[in-house]
């Protein structure tokens, strides 16, 4: 009989404690392996949500809120991982002079770093500190729309291109044109690097083109 109280008690002691964990905002559970409640926000392909000020001022919100979930969780990764998103904004504010600077550019620039740093861990033969990278640039991830597909950014990235081209934009400042103009439509649905290397492409091409009408 005391053996079976004894279970009972470890039983009912236990189920709070899953119950925190299954409720938990969505950025504390996916760090704790657990799925979100709910979705990501959609892909913002021509509508610049992610840079319009209700966006902004909501997704900075979302982060504080999740920061305050995690700190109740008493999950001390997942508060120091959001807070340095916030440094990184207020940072860039600085520097810009006080300028509106995207929120979700500042989040996939520190995904994009913590892909580079497990990389750099994993030829180290560090897979642990990798892991803790690749940990981080998950939970960021979820803060950002659900990333766009190749054939949806090379349409956007060809009418930038065909755009510069017509008001006569010069060779050389076509790939920063073009760039500038291509994450301002995209916003946060697609990462910046995988976004050069198309936006590369399709300029490459576009002259390979132009050489063979000659």
């Amino acid at each position: 009989m005391a053996h079976l109280q004894r279970s009972v008690l470890r039983t009912a002691t236990a189920a709070p404690l899953v119950a925190r964990a299954c409720y938990a905002p969505a950025a504390t559970r996916a760090f704790a392996g657990f799925p979100p409640l709910h979705n990501a926000p959609k892909p913002t392909g021509e509508s610049k949500q992610s840079s319009s000020g209700d966006d902004e001022s909501g997704l900075l919100q979302q982060i504080k809120d999740e920061i305050k979930a995690a700190m109740k969780g008493k999950q001390s990764d997942v508060v120091s991982t959001l807070r340095s998103l916030l440094s990184d904004h207020q940072y860039a504010l600085k520097a810009g002079g006080g300028a509106v600077t995207s929120l979700a550019s500042i989040l996939q620039k520190a995904i994009t770093r913590r892909k580079d740093s497990a990389q750099q861990y994993t030829d180290a033969k560090r897979p642990d500190l990798a892991e803790k990278e690749h940990s981080e640039a998950s939970l960021i991830q979820r803060f950002l729309p659900k990333q766009m597909d190749e054939s949806e950014l090379k349409t956007i990235v060809e009418q930038a291109v065909s755009a510069a081209r017509g008001q006569g934009i010069e060779a050389k400042k076509l790939l920063g044109v073009v760039m500038k103009e291509v994450r301002g439509r995209v916003g946060g649905g697609a990462e910046g690097k995988r976004l050069k290397e198309i936006v590369e492409r399709v300029l490459g091409d576009s002259e390979a083109d132009k050489g063979n009408k000659k």
